[in-house]
């Protein structure tokens, strides 16, 4: 200034910590799941828990998903839509089939 007086400095924000930082950024720009990995974790859920698997329409849909367009995803497969008798049932120590030989 011309009369000799400084002028008034910006406040600075205090700064962030190292780890608030690190923090901040993954947020922003680390890794986040695949739009399709619902469909993904369908298809493999319904594949452990069923036998023999019936995994055509979790698959189709998976696959579809991967074509599709961002935000234009098929619908998922109901896990209620699929048949009962394709669950299979618990099979404990003592829930096998009865038979002569285990009675």
């Amino acid at each position: 200034m011309a009369d000799g007086q400084d002028e008034p400095k910006a406040r600075v924000p205090p700064h962030e910590s190292v780890e608030e930082l690190q923090k901040k950024y993954w947020e922003k720009f680390g890794p986040k799941p695949h739009r399709c990995q619902p469909y993904l974790e369908d298809f493999f859920q319904i594949a452990a828990e069923q036998f023999p698997p019936k995994i055509g329409r979790p698959l189709w849909a998976f696959l579809q998903c991967l074509r599709a367009e961002p935000g234009k995803e098929p619908p998922r497969v109901p896990r209620l839509s699929l048949p009962p008798d394709t669950v299979a049932p618990p099979q404990g120590p003592n829930q096998g089939p009865t038979t002569a030989s285990n009675k």
